[in-house]
């Protein structure tokens, strides 16, 4: 459970997931898409081995299909490296970021997304939030959601016991900022032994609450996983309490 998420309602969503059981973010106007696939040993060499203490030699570029390339993924502090299927995060609260200084021009609206496996009792202990221009403005996010991944995957504590990846959706209203961003800053703390299977960033410069999917109805078949989706909209002093 993410802290601090608090869901005035559960709805089943019949949405369009692209692969790694991402939302399909359409979002009107100019738009910059960015995603991160493949995080494993094999694709990203010398990044490290287990427990994983050690810098990562650079940030990840984004590599998904389609990815406008001006985004990196990177890890600020603690235990993580790719490991054979994921990016494992053992031992400790690890801080992640994505960060980019080629921002779509007139920027308004960021939607994040990770399609995570749990770790010993926990996915993150610290929601994403979003800084821009070099601050600390650490904006917690106006939109969230949780819906199914895609991925199944072994316990690292108990081999004997399976589980299947959540994916984890943020999304920020930026339109009221006065100020032109021209670099920004997602960052987020995992909990100990957690995976990160995939990462997906959309940016655009319209904001419009239909930027993410409407909830609606859906009939899931006997033995599916249905798609939860909880949506709320904080109010801004309770944004800049957070």
């Amino acid at each position: 459970m993410i802290k601090g998420m608090s869901l005035t309602a559960l709805l089943v969503i019949a949405a369009t997931v692209q692969s790694h059981g991402f939302l399909n973010v359409n979002l009107s106007g100019n738009t910059q898409y960015e995603g991160w696939e493949s995080l494993t040993t094999a694709n990203n060499p010398g990044y490290g081995t287990f427990p994983g203490a050690s810098p990562w030699p650079a940030p990840i570029a984004s590599n998904s299909t389609g990815s406008a390339g001006n985004a990196s993924y990177n890890k600020v502090s603690g235990n993580g490296y790719p490991a054979g299927s994921s990016v494992y995060s053992p031992f400790t609260t690890t801080t992640y970021e994505v960060t980019s200084s080629s921002v779509i021009s007139g920027i308004q609206t960021a939607v994040f997304q990770l399609d995570m496996g749990a770790g010993e009792g926990g996915i993150l202990d610290s929601a994403p939030v979003f800084n821009y221009n070099g601050g600390s403005q650490a904006l917690a996010a106006d939109f969230t959601a949780v819906t199914a991944g895609n991925f199944s995957f072994t316990n690292p504590i108990d081999p004997t016991q399976t589980g299947n990846t959540t994916n984890l959706v943020y999304e920020w209203d930026l339109s009221s900022i006065v100020d032109s961003i021209t670099s920004y800053e997602i960052t987020w703390q995992t909990h100990a032994h957690s995976q990160t299977y995939g990462i997906q960033l959309d940016t655009g410069d319209n904001f419009t609450v239909s930027a993410v999917p409407e909830p609606s109805v859906y009939a899931a078949g006997a033995g599916i996983l249905a798609l939860g989706v909880a949506w709320l909209r904080r109010k801004k002093i309770s944004q800049q309490s957070a």
